[in-house]
């Protein structure tokens, strides 16, 4: 099958396709999809430079570039009770080392559900890891709810646009830190007040917050 691989670490041209990969097999806890898209994370770029290839992500190469993807499910395993073949759906793989940017991809059944009708594949391809890293740090770290105040950097990129959306969804009055042209964009999110980092340095901000959430870095 075609695949997206690259036999050694660097750069972007490091990648190329070869289409002799071999197809995953589907296991008795797993589902066999025909990807659709794939969407690339910093992830991506950091696992195919080296990084953590001593110690989370020691997959020898060549090896399967890829996190996210969406598509349709063309087999079950034995045991998946949850996924049937025809399901539309969205995935991250937990493989640190990715692993899923070819024709077909393996995912356990736990690392993927049912797309959302109301967009293309192509978007919830773009949905797995970002979200939810934002899901993760908002709900299960700081466990925000009704009331909460919140301000959250980097509200335009991956991360931080997710994290607009899901702290207003748990009941957090949301702030945001954006460059000029994205003002509007945050704000379409559902923020509640916006603040131009180009016109406002960060900790000028005369505010108090239960939690500030970093997702520029």
């Amino acid at each position: 099958m075609d695949a997206c691989i690259y036999k050694e670490f660097g750069k972007e041209h490091v990648l190329e396709w070869v289409d002799d990969w071999v197809k995953p097999e589907c296991k008795s806890d797993s589902v066999i999809v025909e990807v659709a898209a794939s969407s690339i994370n910093p992830k991506d770029g950091l696992l195919r430079k080296g990084k953590f290839s001593r110690t989370f992500a020691r997959d020898p190469l060549p090896r399967l570039t890829g996190l996210d993807v969406s598509g349709t499910v063309v087999e079950v395993g034995k045991n998946v009770s949850r996924i049937q073949v025809g399901d539309a759906v969205f995935g991250m793989t937990n493989n640190f080392s990715g692993g899923v940017l070819s024709t077909f991809a393996e995912f356990k059944e736990t690392e993927v559900a049912k797309a959302p009708i109301s967009i293309s594949l192509v978007d919830a391809a773009s949905i797995p890891l970002a979200a939810q890293t934002a899901l993760q740090a908002l709900r299960d770290i700081c466990r925000i709810d009704q009331g909460k105040k919140i301000l959250i950097t980097g509200a335009s990129r991956g991360v931080g646009h997710f994290a607009i959306q899901i702290a207003k969804h748990l009941g957090a009055e949301v702030h945001g830190i954006c460059s000029t042209g994205n003002i509007e964009f945050v704000s379409s999110l559902g923020a509640h007040c916006v603040y131009d980092y180009k016109k406002t340095e960060p900790a000028t901000i005369d505010d108090q917050y239960d939690f500030i959430f970093d997702a520029a870095g």
